[in-house]
Parts: structure tokens; sequence; C-alpha cells
């Protein structure tokens, strides 16, 4: 059996740590999101890391798709 690695953009990450800082989240939904299980992901910086690339799960409409396919 093959290991999974998740990663996610890094502005993502960010995005949703501030938003846990924020406290406008409840705690145990804050304790669900383990952040610290995701790799971290800049497309610009980590080009080398799309060469193996398996799958790719999107959330959002067709820009969110035709973004990550580039």
């Amino acid at each position: 059996m093959q290991n999974v690695v998740c990663y996610a953009e890094k502005w993502l990450i960010d995005k949703m740590r501030k938003f846990i800082a924020s406290e406008e989240i409840k705690e145990e939904d804050a304790a669900i999101m383990n952040l610290d299980e995701l790799q971290e992901f800049d497309c610009k910086r980590d080009v080398f890391i799309t060469s193996m690339i398996n799958f790719i799960l999107t959330l959002g409409g067709d820009g969110t798709i035709l973004y990550a396919a580039k």
C-alpha cells in the first residue's frame, strides 16, 4: 500500500489558520481541521511536485479546475 501525501496551497492553509485564530469557528470544529497533516504547496516555488501528482481534488467551479490543471 502506498502512502498518501496531501498537499494544499500555502495561501489556503494560511487563510484557514487565520480563520481558526479569529475564533469565528467553534472550538470542536477547529480541532477537526488538523492542518498539520497537510503539506504546503506553492505552485510558483514547488514546480517539481507537479510531476508526482496522481490525483487532484478541487472545490469550486470551472475556474478552480482550470487553475489546478495549469
